[in-house]
């Protein structure tokens, strides 16, 4: 009927016309948009975030690259051990998974612990708190 189609014509341009973006791909856009407006203040929280666990681990006794990365390998030496304590942390609450042989040389293992600017404060509190407990049976 006519009304349909006139609905149709201006209510669902994706079903009438291939270069219509689907609503769902406008809004991932938009956010997108959004996320790229807050991004100095995003990286000026990553790195302290960063900042902050980086001398925690150091703090606790773990063996640490100089900061250049979000992302830190904390050496933690044999396989077993890594496996060990990344365990431990998952108990917790904590998801930091272990590298071990072949990704890393025999005796080498290490944990891959990703910070990022959405961990709070107390995140990264109780993250330490576990990691200083747990390296008097690791390090």
């Amino acid at each position: 009927s006519a009304p349909v189609i006139d609905y149709l014509v201006n209510h669902a341009r994706p079903f009438i016309f291939a270069t219509a973006l689907p609503p769902p791909l406008c809004a991932a856009a938009l956010e997108a948009i959004k996320r790229l407006r807050e991004g100095p203040e995003r990286r000026r929280r990553l790195w302290e975030n960063a900042r902050t666990v980086h001398a925690g681990l150091l703090a606790a006794g773990f063996p640490m690259p100089e900061l250049s990365s979000p992302i830190l390998p904390v050496g933690v030496g044999s396989e077993k051990a890594a496996l060990a304590l990344s365990e431990a942390l998952l108990q917790e609450g904590f998801l930091v998974p272990a590298v071990r042989y072949p990704a890393v040389a025999r005796g080498k293992a290490r944990l891959r612990l990703t910070v990022s600017a959405l961990h709070t404060p107390e995140d990264l509190r109780a993250l330490l708190g576990v990691l200083g407990r747990e390296a008097r049976n690791f390090l």
